[in-house]
């Protein structure tokens, strides 16, 4: 055999020996897992039996000054088949978890159904964002104009027919009156009788408190089993949101020795106190439909710059 013909041969032994090194490197490293360090540990160990094997390889080509023989050849076939290395031992799977099973199972079943419902709010040809605002604009505007048609063709509301009445009945323009509104908050009735004593509605219902306390026996027959206890009523009258009504007006009506004129829809007026007489009473007006929570507390004064 020629010298070429043996630098083909060796050519073609050492190509094939690197293209099994290759293999056999990727496959380590796929067997040693996600951990650098062991694919490269891995990649090391196969570098250096290839390394030991290719050197044998071109040794036997260096000595060799004749053909190889049948003997020859078999040690050459011997040196490759040697070449082959047991693949590495798959580290072993770890324990499935089941909580982490069922977070991607959670989590595959959300992205499916995102891809069934694509976000409304995405820019494409047939459907945009600004679009989509337009329209619902739009539909507001036409809302809006629907239920202020639908008022105007209601004719007046409870509370308005209620006020007209309250107005007409005891004849506020006669006699200069109007009403002046309070804030509906629970505290409506203290805030409109501390319009008069110019106190806050906190300082009004101390002094409601302080009225019922100091005449418990003529106040507790007024109350009910919903109302609880005496001491409990009048922790609530002192210290919370808890509208007032008639029994408080009465508590401090006595307790400030004023009349308390109340003005509602029917033509007379409720008085407590009376006999307090007609100088400095304070004057309020009643309202069931005034607000939907329920019944208000309002101040009757007279017209401001008359």
């Amino acid at each position: 055999m020629s010298a070429l013909s043996d630098a083909n041969d060796k050519q073609k032994v050492l190509k094939a020996l690197e293209n099994e090194r290759r293999a056999k490197v990727k496959k380590a490293k796929g067997a040693a897992g996600s951990n650098k360090m062991k694919q490269k540990e891995a990649a090391a160990a196969v570098e250096a039996v290839f390394d030991k094997k290719k050197a044998e390889i071109e040794a036997n080509y260096a000595s060799a000054s004749a053909p190889p023989s049948d003997k020859d050849s078999s040690a050459l076939a011997s040196v490759m088949s040697s070449t082959a290395i047991a693949d590495p031992e798959p580290e072993p799977k770890p324990e499935a978890d089941p909580a982490a099973a069922k977070r991607e199972k959670a989590r595959l079943k959300k992205v499916k159904k995102l891809a069934s419902n694509p976000n409304p709010f995405t820019y494409s040809h047939t459907h945009s964002f600004p679009q989509q605002q337009m329209k619902k604009k739009q539909k507001e505007q036409q809302e809006q104009a629907q239920i202020e048609s639908d008022m105007a063709n209601a004719g007046p509301s409870n509370r308005e027919v209620e006020s007209d009445a309250i107005i007409s009945e005891n004849k506020f323009r006669e006699n200069n009156l109007e009403i002046m509104d309070v804030e509906a908050d629970g505290h409506c009735l203290y805030r409109a009788i501390g319009h008069y004593l110019s106190k806050s509605h906190e300082e009004v219902r101390v002094l409601a408190a302080g009225f019922l306390e100091s005449n418990s026996d003529y106040f507790t027959p007024f109350l009910s089993e919903e109302d609880g206890t005496f001491e409990e009523y009048v922790a609530k009258v002192r210290k919370s949101a808890e509208w007032g009504g008639e029994l408080e007006l009465r508590a401090l009506s006595n307790g400030l020795k004023r009349r308390i004129k109340i003005y509602n829809s029917s033509k007379t007026p409720i008085m407590i106190g009376e006999s307090f007489g007609e100088e400095d009473e304070l004057k309020v007006s009643y309202h069931r439909y005034y607000y939907d929570l329920g019944e208000h507390y309002n101040v009757v004064r007279n017209k401001v710059g008359v």
